[in-house]
């Protein structure tokens, strides 16, 4: 663990050669580990390979950076199948890196089916815990928004995943900066496509106002 938040600090200190150096070391201490305790370490071997990938992104070694992501899905695929409620969420998280690389690397059709593989994950997680995974949805439903602005154009699939995730990020947007972050991403995509970026939002408040207070259903007709 330590040599594995070492290598963190080194990586925000852009010291790749010695951040690589310090994963590595953490992986094949994991690794080792999780031969015979797997239930224990696995997850931290899956840690460490995300880290890693995201490494050798930031060094556009994207081969290496896809086989890293590769290798972390597989591991939290599997520990999803016995323990969901703690690791699908992880799948999601590694999906959305691994279609971030793809965006870069420009194969947009790739990324498009990863991030909604993603999407669908952290949707079904935000129905039973929004607090945790609500403004994870917004996450992936923006990137969809700037892959469908800049990546592969479609104006109507970019729009309505900018407004979905204005609809998630907002609840978020006081506390939070990277709902504000999110946020301004989405507004965005609007402009790029014209619409008036105030108005935009507007529309998403009240959609998010119709989703909190749904309209009561009038009593029918007597006859």
């Amino acid at each position: 663990m330590t040599l594995n938040n070492l290598a963190n600090l080194w990586a925000i200190q852009n010291e790749f050669t010695k951040a690589e150096q310090a994963f590595q070391e953490a992986l094949e201490i994991r690794r080792n580990l999780a031969k015979t305790n797997p239930q224990t370490f696995l997850p931290d071997v899956a840690v460490t390979l995300n880290n890693l990938a995201n490494l050798w992104m930031e060094k556009n070694e994207f081969a290496r950076a896809e086989q890293g992501y590769q290798e972390a899905l597989d591991v939290y695929k599997n520990l999803a199948k016995t323990n969901p409620q703690t690791f699908l969420g992880d799948v999601a998280m590694t999906l959305n890196n691994l279609a971030n690389l793809l965006s870069v690397k420009k194969e947009f059709t790739k990324a498009e089916q990863t991030y909604l593989e993603a999407l669908v994950i952290r949707r079904n997680l935000a129905k039973t815990n929004p607090q945790t995974f609500s403004l994870d949805a917004a996450g992936t439903t923006c990137n969809l928004a700037l892959l469908f602005t800049y990546g592969a154009p479609d104006k109507a699939k970019a729009l309505s995943f900018a407004k979905e995730t204005l609809v998630s990020a907002l609840p978020f947007s006081d506390f939070l900066p990277l709902a504000k972050e999110i946020i301004t991403k989405a507004l965005t995509v609007a402009k790029h496509w014209d619409e008036d970026p105030d108005k935009f939002l507007e529309e998403a408040k009240q959609t998010l106002a119709n989703q909190n207070n749904p309209a009561t259903p009038t009593d029918k007709a007597k006859h």
